[in-house]
């Protein structure tokens, strides 16, 4: 099944106030891991070094962006067919993992504490990579009402094959960063 992305996008080049801080935090100092210059990851900045602690921000994102992950373009393309239209109805964020990320070792992990696991590493970053590459390719569009405002975006592989797609509430994206950002503050101080 090929889904067609034709229309799914916004014209226009003006990135709209409200996705100012989204795309600062999202796409030039997105957290995964290895794509910006401006940012060492989400292992780095967040401080996360053992599987309990991937598993507490799994859980934070779950929070606010409710993500699901699948190991087949396939099966993105399943759950966007059962949607009359992507970018209405109920918030959802799928993807297909990225199946890259190196682990990090377990030497940074306390004595005791389970290293990160790499699936644990795939969901974190698969959900950072493909809003930072919609994002970056203006694959995107607000939807909404003021005070409601939700973004849907979507990610396309090399062989224009969705890979993923997520209709998100601004709000948690930003709740999100806000607690990213805390993190990352507290990481420094260290």
């Amino acid at each position: 099944m090929t889904i067609s992305v034709e229309g799914w996008a916004d014209a226009g080049t003006a990135i709209p106030k409200v996705l100012e801080p989204i795309f600062e935090h999202y796409l030039l100092g997105t957290l995964a891991v290895g794509v910006s210059a401006r940012s060492r990851g989400f292992i780095e900045e967040l401080g996360i070094v053992t599987a309990a602690e991937a598993d507490d921000w799994l859980k934070r994102l779950e929070e606010c962006v409710a993500i699901d992950p699948k190991k087949k373009t396939s099966e993105v393309e399943e759950v966007v067919a059962l949607r009359p239209v992507a970018w209405e109805g109920d918030t959802y964020c799928t993807y297909r993992r990225h199946d890259h990320v190196g682990v990090p070792s377990g030497e940074k992990a306390p004595s005791g504490a389970d290293p990160i696991a790499k699936n644990q590493l795939k969901k974190i970053d698969g959900f950072y990579r493909h809003l930072r590459n919609a994002l970056a390719h203006g694959r995107f569009r607000l939807v909404g009402e003021e005070g409601a405002v939700r973004l849907f975006y979507f990610d396309l592989d090399n062989q224009k094959r969705l890979t993923a797609v997520g209709l998100v509430p601004t709000a948690s994206l930003n709740e999100l960063r806000e607690e990213a950002c805390r993190r990352i503050a507290e990481n420094t101080k260290h």
